[in-house]
């Protein structure tokens, strides 16, 4: 199966559920993930073969996909202030209202000539605000 086979079927199967650009943006994840071929590298080289591999895993996906459970639970991954977090069903997903936090914290430590930052988050999911404070600062 060549990857724009897959992403075709991907896509096709995702629409019956998600709104086109959602579908389309979620397929184009999914694909890197599972092959490691960027957007790009699939369009430029369209005759890339699939393994039987990456075709079950994909298959596992889509599954997983078509009963509405979050992209980022499928590929058990997240994005955040451009560090990937691990991710399962037992942590909320990172959000980009949360950076917008992270940048306003960051900003004023900044603006207040801090030195030394202390900071407690119990229990608020991933643990994304004090790791990317911890890197920022």
């Amino acid at each position: 199966m060549t990857i724009q086979f897959a992403f075709q079927e991907l896509l096709n199967s995702l629409s019956a559920v998600y709104e086109q650009r959602e579908a389309a943006n979620i397929a184009d994840l999914v694909i890197e993930h599972v092959t490691g071929q960027r957007k790009i590298d699939r369009i430029t080289n369209k005759n890339f073969l699939i393994n039987v591999q990456q075709q079950e895993k994909l298959g596992r996906m889509t599954t997983n996909l078509l009963t509405n459970k979050p992209v980022q639970y499928v590929l058990g991954e997240a994005w955040f202030m451009n560090m990937k977090l691990l991710v399962n069903e037992h942590v909320l997903i990172p959000r980009p209202e949360t950076e917008e936090l992270v940048d306003w914290i960051i900003r004023d430590v900044d603006k207040a000539g801090i030195k030394e930052v202390s900071l407690l988050d119990i229990g608020t999911g991933s643990g994304c605000i004090p790791i990317a404070v911890k890197k920022k600062l």
